[in-house]
């Protein structure tokens, strides 16, 4: 496997760990792979929790978790307990009460494993439920339906995005603006590209500059910026002259550019660069060395690390807990 096509994977894992970081409860249990490639989970200490005996293993969300026994996915609940007999294909976390899942039918399941909302075949893309809603394309155009499998938010739109605070972003000729669960337009579609709010702030593009807007549409933070990131624990990744610094609520640069990536502040951690990944605090420190092939966010005090190929899992001080030493 060449290595564009692991940092390819890695950036949708990484995206995928982002959206379990945002959304779900908090469940002490981690998915942990042994050396015979089989799960099973941990807690926060490196202790074996559920033991391992699974194909596959996903994070807990909604109290329930995806694995994979005898190549078809099912759901376990958090002692370990089947609660909904492998059948799927593929199977997504839970996300506002409800998994997509594609089996014998594609369409979302309860946590009875009941499927409630099964998808025509003219679905040709669905995302997980966000505020209500799930984005799905239908020929060429997006849209959204609700939780009964309505059409919420007729398919009107070239891009579009999950829900976030209430608002989603959607691109119409070529153009971003921002919708709300309602089917209402927010505010008018002017920018080149746009992101999910995080912490009442979207970033937003116009030009070559990257700037944050509020939930009126106003900027509050002015497009100067290469690139930049959502807002997390208070600070945002940007990109100034080809490096990444974080810049606070207010504009203010509180690390300087300097990484040549970084990723979200989580648990007063964000890791840097790629390849060879390590950690910095708040104050743009280096707490733990650049080391990791892959290395994921902190979560409930730990975070997944790849060192080759074997994953392991770290605590703040980058001792290894489970997995490679």
């Amino acid at each position: 496997m060449n290595k564009q096509l692991i940092l390819f994977l890695f950036c949708i894992l990484l995206a995928v760990a982002f959206a379990q970081t945002k959304t779900e409860e908090t469940v002490n249990l981690f998915p942990a792979i042994d050396t015979n490639r089989l799960s099973g989970y941990i807690d926060n200490t490196g202790k074996m929790i559920i033991p391992v005996q699974f194909e596959g293993a996903q994070e807990f969300s909604d109290g329930l978790a995806a694995v994979r026994v005898n190549t078809q996915w099912g759901y376990i609940d958090t002692k370990g307990n089947m609660q909904i007999e492998p059948q799927f294909f593929i199977a997504f976390n839970f996300s506002d009460g409800l998994a997509r899942v594609w089996g014998a039918k594609k369409g979302y399941i309860d946590k009875s494993g009941n499927m409630v909302i099964e998808l025509p075949k003219g679905y040709q893309d669905q995302s997980d439920f966000c505020d209500g809603l799930a984005r799905v394309k239908i020929d060429t155009l997006y849209g959204y339906i609700n939780k009964t499998g309505k059409i919420a938010i007729q398919p009107q739109f070239q891009m579009a995005m999950d829900f976030s605070e209430g608002l989603a972003a959607v691109q119409s000729n070529g153009k971003w603006g921002y919708y709300n669960t309602s089917g209402k337009r927010q505010f008018k579609t002017v920018f080149d590209r746009a992101g999910n709010f995080s912490e009442g702030l979207a970033m937003v593009k116009t030009g070559d500059s990257c700037g944050y807007i509020n939930k009126t549409g106003k900027i509050v933070i002015r497009g100067q910026f290469q690139d930049a990131q959502e807002f997390q624990e208070g600070l945002a990744g940007v990109k100034i002259k080809g490096r990444w610094g974080f810049i606070d609520k207010t504009g203010k640069i509180v690390i300087e550019p300097q990484f040549a990536d970084v990723e979200f502040f989580s648990e007063g951690m964000a890791v840097i660069d790629r390849l060879k990944s390590g950690y910095i605090n708040t104050k743009g420190e280096v707490m733990i060395d650049r080391q990791f092939y892959v290395a994921y966010p902190f979560k409930n005090g730990i975070a997944k690390v790849m060192v080759g190929y074997l994953n392991g899992y770290i605590d703040k001080s980058g001792k290894f807990i489970w997995g490679p030493k």
